[in-house]
């Protein structure tokens, strides 16, 4: 009779693939390399091959390997959500949601929703993980991330649900924000790009109204952008949340046609089911639906022309 694979198997194997290395595996499973050593091995002792190939650039997922990942994550998510389903039946959901966020979502929505959250499951917790290619698609298909807090459109197949709406500004320094702000104003100056997952959205409007991007810095943390159009480096388009407060010193213009962005939560459809993601989404809901009300309606910013 064939032996059949454990959960234990299936932890560690999601671990290795997800870090790469068995010392980085055991630190996060909380266990000697040892025994993540011999767990794999009896992994793969019940499945006759091979699931990684170790080398100097540390575990790496061979073919078999690759085709086991999607089902390994089904079957732990699967029974993720069983524990959680019936948690909900003893009246007290528990456990982590991991949460991948935008930079102004995580300062601005993310701290109410935990705050909301702890009254409605006072024992479910949140971990905000960083995804280090900057897509906020990409840890929830990773398996990494069981939600996001991004910007509409997505790019793959996930469930969406819109929260809030908020306005690109131009931002200057103090004193060099023309009047009437004009698409023939951005020729004047260097233009600032903020990260990618917001530079996509703005681009296609820029070049839309004829303006010439050319080879635009990138810069992917907004403090250090706005400090460098502090200093008379240049200027940016950048969503009023990530200018909340803003600093001393920087001004900020609407565009001559205005460019909004929708802030939404995402889940892949297979996740959207479980309890701590439904838990999680009525509470992103509630606390958007507060914070609409406290943000600037669709007023203009500064004179435009």
């Amino acid at each position: 009779m064939q032996s059949a694979l454990t959960l234990a198997q299936l932890r560690v194997f999601l671990a290795i693939a997800e870090h790469g290395s068995f010392s980085e595996a055991a630190l996060q499973l909380d266990l000697h390399q040892s025994t993540v050593s011999y767990t794999l091995a009896e992994m793969e002792r019940i499945l006759g091959g091979s699931v990684f190939r170790r080398g100097r650039q540390g575990a790496l997922l061979t073919p078999l390997g690759e085709r086991l990942l999607p089902h390994a994550r089904a079957a732990l998510a699967a029974i993720d959500a069983m524990h959680q389903e019936a948690a909900l039946e003893r009246g007290s959901l528990s456990g982590v949601i991991r949460v991948a966020t935008l930079r102004s979502a995580g300062v601005h929505l993310l701290p109410a929703i935990i705050h909301d959250l702890r009254r409605e499951a006072p024992d479910l917790h949140v971990r905000v993980v960083h995804s280090p290619s900057g897509s906020l698609e990409d840890p929830l298909h990773a398996g990494q991330a069981d939600v996001s807090l991004l910007n509409l459109p997505v790019a793959t197949s996930l469930l969406t649900w819109p929260l809030l709406r908020d306005e690109y500004l131009a931002v200057f320094a103090r004193g060099e924000a023309p009047a009437r702000l004009g698409w023939e104003d951005f020729a004047a100056r260097e233009l600032l790009r903020c990260n990618e997952e917001c530079w996509r959205i703005i681009r296609p409007h820029l070049e839309a109204h004829g303006v010439h991007l050319g080879a635009a810095d990138q810069v992917r943390e907004d403090a250090v952008i706005l400090s460098m159009i502090g200093h008379g480096l240049g200027m940016s388009v950048m969503p009023r949340l990530s200018l909340d407060p803003l600093p001393a010193g920087l001004e900020l213009r609407s565009l001559p046609d205005p460019l909004w962005r929708t802030l939404a939560v995402a889940t892949l459809p297979n996740r959207a089911s479980t309890p701590l993601v439904k838990t999680f989404v009525a509470s992103a809901r509630r606390v958007a639906s507060r914070l609409a009300g406290s943000l600037p309606a669709q007023e203009e910013v500064g004179p435009r022309g």
